[in-house]
């Protein structure tokens, strides 16, 4: 039985990809194992990606403005009393998401 070239290529690019998911999946493992989280600072707030919470979270130093507050929630971010930060899942997007909200706050504040 002959196989068709494109069937081994394409399983070829399946291999990759989820050996390359695999070594993600351990190194967040590693991470998450250590408690290590990542703290990045801005004007407007603090991101923190906590590994140990499985959270992406935004930290203000007050209480943000309504319009930031609506931004926030129609970007997923829910405010928990308990953390005292806004936050949703830790995720690429969420990450993603969470660092341009913060640039953008900052920025509207140098202006």
């Amino acid at each position: 039985v002959k196989i068709p070239g494109y069937q081994i290529t394409n399983l070829s690019a399946n291999i990759r990809r989820v050996q390359q998911r695999e070594e993600r999946l351990e190194e967040a493992f590693e991470q998450a194992a250590t408690g290590e989280s990542k703290k990045t600072e801005y004007a407007a707030c603090e991101v923190i990606e906590s590994l140990e919470d499985n959270r992406v979270q935004l930290i203000f130093p007050g209480k943000p403005p309504e319009a930031t507050r609506t931004l926030l929630k129609s970007r997923g971010f829910k405010w928990s009393p308990m953390a005292g930060a806004w936050q949703r899942m830790l995720n690429n997007s969420a990450v993603w998401i969470a660092h341009d909200i913060a640039k953008k706050l900052s920025e509207l504040i140098a202006e």
